[in-house]
């Protein structure tokens, strides 16, 4: 087998070192020309289904299994969208569905997939390890990284050892890292969301040192500033000097800061509760329960219209209760999500003023997802409370382990 610069079949020869197939890929994969050892056209691949880069060819519709994206080599695009922007600096990587950056001749795309993530994504019940897998991923890319002084793993050298063993030595800190963070980011103890950026940030940086012979500084961030122990000096939000990811990642941080201080210091105070989202129509319910509720009218908020005088006028506002049913027994279609470490005395609290004072209803300004998405604000859980779709994917990308404590691996 004969291959060109870039990893492709291009040449299939028997024992002898004789040719007995030799094919012709356009720049961007297309296969141009397949030809047999006297140099017959052929229909197509026949010996092997492997050819451009190296990857799968699937001859009857066109297109090239490249393991974690399939590649359209006429349209010249992936045929979903890659989930990472590898180098923000680079306009070619906004465009989540180009190929090598456009230039296919100096660039090749292994598979186009953080693997750890993708398996945990797919894999039934995988999401729980999910906070493990990004943390791996993570850790793999800034090993590569390390290794080859350059973030683009284009451009890094697969053929050395000390590339693989830094991704390897990467993905085991990485993981320990990411689920280290995981763990006390849901413990419900007091202050768990800087704890967390803490801890996970020791960890990742402690670990890289090591396996790097110390190149890298040991630190640790506490949400909105962090503190280089080799170096002896503090980061922080605003500091001159910041990248721009690096400001993203103190601003994150300042977030998990700020929902701490809404959780409170108390742990008695901090428990777990239900986002109920009920979602038969395009508008849907949002309600918080105590977790297992199947009763339709028993809810710490559920707000809504009492006289069904529903209107999608901006300008109209109508009497409102907070006794609206919140579908956990009456059949409806109910997406249910768990919250944990949150302040749940503030929520009971906002629940029974709701009840006792209830104000107008309006679908824009004083709707059930305003309320529900105004008390989880106050109580630690910063979000945007739009639609209770909205409002429910938040919950649940919360729920798998994307949380603030992710905040660190920006900042380093």
């Amino acid at each position: 087998m004969f291959r060109y610069y870039q990893g492709g079949n291009v040449v299939l020869s028997n024992l002898d070192g004789y040719f007995i197939e030799k094919r012709l890929f356009d720049p961007w994969g297309k296969l141009l020309k397949v030809q047999d050892e006297k140099g017959h056209q052929l229909a197509g691949l026949t010996l092997l289904d492997r050819g451009y880069t190296g990857h799968e060819h699937l001859q009857s519709i066109g297109i090239i299994n490249m393991n974690g994206r399939i590649y359209d080599p006429k349209l010249r695009r992936f045929l979903s969208p890659d989930n990472y922007v590898q180098d923000p600096y680079n306009t070619q990587n906004y465009n989540r569905y180009g190929y090598c950056w456009n230039n296919p001749l100096k660039y090749t795309d292994p598979d186009g997939e953080f693997i750890f993530t993708a398996l945990a994504c797919i894999i039934p019940g995988g999401q729980v390890f999910l906070p493990w897998a990004i943390g791996a991923d993570i850790g793999m890319w800034s090993g590569g990284s390390i290794a080859n002084g350059t973030t683009n793993p284009f451009k890094w050298d697969y053929s050395s050892g000390k590339t693989w063993a830094y991704m390897t030595a990467g993905a085991v800190v990485g993981s320990i890292s990411g689920g280290t963070g995981s763990i006390v980011a849901s413990s419900g103890m007091p202050m768990a969301n800087t704890a967390a950026i803490a801890s996970a940030s020791f960890i990742n940086s402690l670990g890289t040192s090591i396996y790097t012979g110390c190149q890298t500084p040991v630190s640790v961030s506490l949400g909105v500033a962090s503190y280089d122990f080799t170096n002896g000096s503090w980061g922080y939000l605003g500091k001159k000097g910041n990248k721009w990811y690096e400001n993203v990642g103190y601003g994150l941080g300042a977030i998990a800061n700020f929902n701490d201080a809404m959780v409170g210091f108390s742990s008695k105070d901090i428990g777990s509760l239900e986002l109920t989202t009920e979602h038969s129509d395009t508008i849907g319910h949002s309600a918080l329960v105590e977790p297992g509720t199947v009763n339709n009218n028993s809810s710490i908020v559920s707000f809504g219209p009492p006289d069904q005088d529903f209107s999608l006028n901006p300008f109209k506002s109508v009497r409102g209760s907070n006794n609206w049913m919140n579908h956990t027994s009456d059949g409806s279609p109910l997406w249910r999500s768990t919250i944990s470490g949150v302040n749940k005395s503030k929520i009971h609290s906002y629940g029974m003023e709701l009840s006792k004072n209830p104000p107008k209803y309006n679908v824009y300004f004083s709707s059930c997802v305003t309320h529900t998405s105004r008390v989880l604000n106050m109580s630690g859980f910063l979000n945007i409370g739009i639609h209770p779709y909205i409002l429910h994917a938040q919950v649940y990308l919360r729920g798998i382990g994307f949380r603030t404590y992710l905040s660190h691996y920006l900042t380093r």
